[in-house]
């Protein structure tokens, strides 16, 4: 099921060189759910409203012909290719991490912000929150973020990465400081229900010794805003933030300016 229209989707998975019987087999699925008795049909409509009668068809195989695949185009069947049978393989080093990225894609399904169609316009509507919370800081005027949500081609990105995710930079004095994510799985981040996050970035350029050095107080800082840090690979450059706030304007602003003003703090320990 697709959830940005809640479509059926049927995916056939091959694990060779895709045939030209494997084309006729998935539109023959698609047949059969079109042309399917009124008993299984009511279960459908239920599910899936109108749009039962079009769904989604998907072949995944490791090679495809031109023509095979053109073919596949004007039928309206979406085809991905792996290269090799070797890299098809998932690869988890056990069933704990099966289970932990099973539960990060129920956080995402379960987020309430949008399926991933959705989320650039509403990643789009942060960025304005954020540059309205700018301007309430009559205090701060050397403050600035970007103005639309970056592609992973744009230089002009906090986290490098391919999905419409929270990721967006802070500068403070034409310095990128802060920035606001959603996920980073290089850098063990997980996609949370609860949490968004705030990569205090500057801390990750500082010498390991000063780092070493102003860690309790950066600590002390962090502790006496109230806010709890994500415990991932020593990380203490990460806050936690709870995700509700994205819901509500006023709350946002509020919580987002504490929030750079304990960045700011930090950063004049850092500048000492």
């Amino acid at each position: 099921r697709d959830l940005s229209d809640i479509r059926p989707v049927v995916i056939e998975l091959k694990k060779g060189k895709l045939r030209r019987e494997d084309l006729a087999q998935i539109l023959e699925y698609k047949a059969l759910i079109v042309s399917m008795q009124d008993s299984e049909l009511t279960k459908w409509k239920n599910e899936f409203g109108i749009n039962y009668h079009a769904p989604k068809l998907m072949l995944i195989c490791s090679e495809i012909s031109d023509e095979l695949k053109l073919s596949a185009n004007l039928a309206g069947v979406e085809v991905k290719t792996f290269k090799g049978v070797e890299k098809a393989v998932v690869n988890f080093d056990g069933i704990d991490e099966i289970k932990t990225k099973l539960e990060e894609w129920n956080d995402f399904i379960k987020s309430g912000n949008r399926t991933l169609p959705g989320r650039a316009e509403w990643v789009e509507q942060i960025i304005d929150m954020l540059h309205e919370t700018f301007d309430s800081m009559s205090d701060l005027h050397d403050l600035e973020t970007i103005d639309e949500q970056p592609s992973v081609d744009d230089r002009f990105f906090c986290v490098a990465q391919s999905h419409p995710f929270i990721n967006i930079p802070i500068y403070y004095n034409d310095v990128h400081f802060m920035g606001l994510i959603e996920y980073d799985e290089e850098a063990n981040i997980p996609f949370s229900s609860e949490y968004f996050y705030c990569e205090i970035s500057f801390l990750y350029q500082m010498d390991e010794e000063l780092l070493d050095d102003k860690s309790s107080e950066v600590l002390e800082i962090v502790e006496r805003n109230e806010y709890s840090l994500l415990e991932s690979d020593g990380y203490f450059s990460v806050i936690k933030i709870k995700r509700e706030i994205l819901e509500d304007k006023k709350i946002f602003k509020k919580h987002i300016s504490q929030l750079i003003k304990t960045c700011i703090e930090i950063k004049e320990l850092h500048d000492e």
